[in-house]
Parts: C-alpha cells; sequence; structure tokens
C-alpha cells in the first residue's frame, strides 16, 4: 500500500511539472524575450548596409555589439536566471507541501515540510524584488 502511495505521488509530481513547464516549452519560441541566436550554417549579411537592421542575436554572431546594448543583454540575463529560480521556487512549494501532506502524525516530517514552503515563498519573494530591482536599474540606465 505504501508504495502505491509513493507511485501515485511520483505521477502527480510529474504531471504538475509538466503543466507547469507546458507553457513555457510551448511559448518559447514566440517570445520577444528570448535572445534569437541564427543558426551557424544560416546566410547572413553582416554588411554595413544592414547594420542598424540586425537583432541581437546577430549583432553577436556579427561581432557588431555596440555599448548602448549590453544593458539589453544584461536584462536579458537577469529575466532568464529569475525565471529559472521561480521555477524552482514554485517545485519547492509542490515538494513541500507533498512532504506536509504525506507526513501523517510525524510532526517532525509535518515541520520539515512547512520549513521548506516557508523557504521555497521567501526565495520566490526575493526574486521578485530583484526582478523588480534589475528592471528599475535597467529602465534608468536605458533612459539616460
Amino acid at each position: 500500500m505504501r508504495k502505491i502511495g509513493k507511485i501515485i505521488s511520483l505521477v502527480i509530481v510529474g504531471l504538475g511539472l509538466i503543466f507547469c513547464l507546458w507553457p513555457t516549452l510551448s511559448l518559447a519560441e514566440d517570445s520577444n524575450t528570448l535572445l534569437p541566436i541564427p543558426k551557424e550554417n544560416a546566410n547572413l549579411d553582416c554588411s554595413d548596409k544592414n547594420k542598424g537592421s540586425l537583432d541581437y542575436g546577430q549583432k553577436i554572431v556579427c561581432g557588431q555589439v555596440a555599448l548602448s546594448d549590453i544593458p539589453y543583454y544584461i536584462l536579458w540575463v537577469a529575466n532568464f536566471m529569475l525565471g529559472i529560480i521561480g521555477t524552482i521556487c514554485v517545485i519547492m512549494v509542490i515538494v513541500g507541501g507533498y512532504q506536509y501532506i504525506f507526513a501523517g502524525f510525524n510532526d517532525a516530517k509535518k515541520g520539515a515540510g512547512k520549513k521548506t514552503i516557508t523557504n521555497a515563498l521567501v526565495g520566490l519573494v526575493i526574486a521578485l524584488l530583484s526582478w523588480v530591482i534589475v528592471n528599475v536599474i535597467q529602465v534608468n540606465i536605458i533612459a539616460s
């Protein structure tokens, strides 16, 4: 009976992860926040006549990155890392919830589940605050 409970919980966690990550995977191609880097065998015209029409990924490949483009790259890296951190925090809240639910009458395991949830939520709040700070700084850098 205990083995069936573990199998069911693993299936539920797996389905939860799939549903949490599915929007990220399905919208990845259409997102404007992704840095499009062309494939190596793509025919990319790096001549001076196309200098203004290249997107950020093409500028990297052509070696035409200007100093004014660096804040955009930093913002992209920061948003990418914050997305990963947010996903990890949500997963840890789910793990803490399962720890709490399956603790039964064991108070030590219930306490560990509560602590996992609390730490994950604190991490999520810190990640959201860092996102706000990065965006405020980025707007001030680009505006000046």
